[in-house]
């Protein structure tokens, strides 16, 4: 055992096939498994319990989301059975079987109305559906008193994932064409190495006696468009964004203005120093 853990755990990565799900895969310490069959109803669960008890697995990490924050307004059983039911029926099956369970909330949770980074014990208030369902999963898996860490994170971005950020603006960029990005809407954009870098550190200093939540996001904070101004700039490309508020593009769905991270409770935990944003930048991306 190494501070409750064993040292020959075996861990179940759900979801192994997104952005962050490869990374934690790719990095993690302990031998691993991955489940890759879609999960779209209770029925799908069956296949993934006998999976489960077969192989023994001591900790399980949910790596599935619905994340698209206007598609969620539109498929909310999808959203609402991916973020909320999926966690509640995994952490029940977790407490029953003595299984830790690990999750990723968002975030999302928060109104965006504080004007400092948000902290763990900061109230939830969440303004568009997505938000709302990430909300629901944490209360879910409290509810089943099973052992967990819920991670909070914000604006993952991965390299090797098209579907991010920094990926889409650099295609939309090469068009040389004016194109507008977001500066009221201020987040802790994150690498998702760095994400799977503090799982990796936690799994190593936990017991299997938590009932935690922590945040994951390095230093600083900034709007989506400077985190584009400086990607073009750390490139040394021409950026032919221009800046807009949320009001002038008129979206859809509310989102909440300031969701930056306070992770001061990790750092402590794992006795860790996280660094600025732009360093995560340069070593995870560029």
């Amino acid at each position: 055992m190494i501070n409750g853990i064993k040292k020959n755990i075996k861990i179940l990565i759900l979801g192994s096939k997104g952005q962050l799900g490869q990374s934690l895969k790719a990095s993690i310490n302990y031998p691993t498994d991955s489940y890759k069959k879609k999960i779209e109803n209770l029925r799908d669960l069956k296949s993934l319990y006998d999976k489960i008890k077969s192989n023994k697995f001591d900790i399980i990490i949910n790596c599935i989301a619905f994340t698209n924050v206007n598609l969620a307004e539109k498929e909310k059983k999808l959203a609402y059975f991916t973020n909320s039911i999926l966690p509640m029926h995994l952490s029940r099956f977790c407490k029953k079987n003595n299984i830790f369970f690990i999750h990723f909330s968002t975030d999302y949770v928060f109104n965006g109305k504080k004007i400092n980074k948000y902290k763990e014990t900061d109230k939830r208030l969440p303004v568009n559906y997505y938000g709302v369902t990430k909300l629901m999963g944490e209360k879910f898996i409290k509810q089943s008193k099973c052992n967990y860490i819920i991670f909070r994170v914000s604006a993952l971005y991965s390299k090797k994932k098209k579907n991010n950020f920094l990926n889409k603006i650099h295609l939309i960029n090469q068009l040389k064409k004016p194109f507008p990005i977001v500066s009221n809407q201020i987040v802790t954009p994150s690498s998702v190495e760095l994400v799977a870098e503090i799982v990796n550190k936690t799994l190593s200093v936990i017991s299997f006696k938590e009932k935690e939540i922590y945040h994951v996001a390095p230093k600083g904070s900034t709007s989506w468009y400077n985190f584009a101004k400086l990607y073009f700039a750390k490139k040394n490309i021409k950026n032919y964004s221009f800046p807009v508020s949320t009001k002038d593009l008129n979206f859809d769905v509310k989102r909440p203005s300031n969701t930056s991270l306070n992770s001061l409770k990790i750092e402590k935990k794992i006795k860790f120093r996280f660094k600025n944003y732009s360093y995560y930048l340069n070593r995870d991306f560029l």
